[in-house]
């Protein structure tokens, strides 16, 4: 479905003003100012990518710079890397990312509690609390109650991203969006 000129606009216009620029040294308010200048080639480069997939080599770079996670750092575990793209990409990564808000609730089972709208990752410490309590006062009876912390770091790193594709292409993604 092409991408609109309603959608690219909203997308730019939710950007703070005043975020970092990317390696063509132009923030998202260089865009909002000039809107009315760059409307038609931003709208153009997003249509363009929707159809083929591909972004210009300029335009797909970034500058990583390291934060600093604590206020000395001394090895490469205290600092955080960031990657500082163009606005052009930012733009496009909000037009599918509202794309995909729609659908995401249909999608991601209810007992998913976090990374959607209307839905905390404190709701699983709520849970766990209550579990907790439940547990502790659990005295009679003769079965006996258990409970299980996992914690699996890097989760994202441990996933078999060829059943993610898959799943994908079954709930009707394009293959261009997935690639």
């Amino acid at each position: 479905m092409p991408v609109t000129n309603d959608e690219v606009k909203e997308a730019m216009f939710a950007m703070h003003p005043d975020k970092a620029c990317g390696p063509d040294g132009l923030n998202p308010a260089f865009f909002q100012v000039f809107w009315s200048i760059v409307e038609k080639d931003v709208i153009k480069f997003c249509q363009n990518f929707m159809q083929t997939g591909e972004l210009p080599d300029d335009v797909n770079e970034a500058v990583v710079c390291l934060i600093p996670k604590v206020k000395e750092p001394k090895s490469m575990g205290d600092l955080r890397p960031i990657s500082l793209c163009n606005v052009l990409v930012r733009i496009l990564s909000k037009v599918m990312a509202n794309r995909l808000k729609k659908c995401l609730g249909s999608i991601v089972s209810d007992k998913q509690s976090a990374f959607l709208e209307g839905r905390l990752l404190t709701d699983n410490a709520l849970i766990a609390f209550e579990l907790n309590h439940y547990m502790k006062r659990k005295t009679q009876g003769r079965e006996g109650v258990v409970g299980l912390k996992i914690d699996i770091s890097k989760a994202c790193d441990r996933l078999e991203w060829s059943f993610v594709r898959n799943m994908m292409l079954k709930f009707g993604f394009c293959e261009l969006l997935i690639e």
